[in-house]
């Protein structure tokens, strides 16, 4: 096979999932400022928290005791105008990043009260306006492209019309 057929390939089948992942992440955000979700998974000496709320998702990884073993999920009202800065402030974070929604956060906890951390704990936060963007530049990059085609086209229907009178 040549490089242009795989690339072509993996071209249409990237805009397929884009196209199919967008209306749900669309709704993930749109429900992200009627629910705040959170969920915790402990595990083979590592906790994991992820979260979604106001139009964000947050993750949290921290080392904890190996013999921890635990699931949950959270689900409440969201806070209107509640942002995952706060909580950084909240959790006393040390070292914080934050720029256009994006954030980064270094703590010696996690936001669930009752998992022990047994060191630094990571939080990331990744605005929903920015995956909702990565998931439609593939579906808008193929509409403009059969835009811009189907004006070619009709240029030269238009051309072979006049050519023909």
């Amino acid at each position: 096979m040549k490089v242009r057929t795989i690339a072509d390939t993996l071209v249409t089948y990237g805009t397929l999932a884009s196209a199919l992942v967008l209306p749900i992440t669309v709704l993930v955000w749109a429900r992200s400022y009627m629910v705040s979700d959170r969920f915790l998974r402990v595990n083979e000496g590592w906790a994991l928290v992820a979260g979604c709320n106001n139009g964000e998702v947050v993750l949290w990884a921290a080392p904890t005791h190996p013999h921890l073993r635990d699931y949950r999920h959270r689900s409440r009202d969201a806070s209107w105008g509640w942002s995952n800065r706060q909580a950084f402030v909240r959790m006393r974070a040390r070292e914080t990043f934050w720029f256009l929604g994006f954030a980064h956060a270094e703590a010696y906890t996690v936001p669930w009260r009752d998992i022990p951390v047994t060191g630094k704990a990571m939080g990331f936060v990744v605005p929903l306006w920015f995956i909702n963007l990565i998931a439609a530049i593939l579906p808008l990059r193929l509409l403009s492209r059969n835009m811009q085609t189907s004006a070619e086209f009709l240029a030269q229907r238009t051309a072979e019309g006049v050519g023909a009178s």
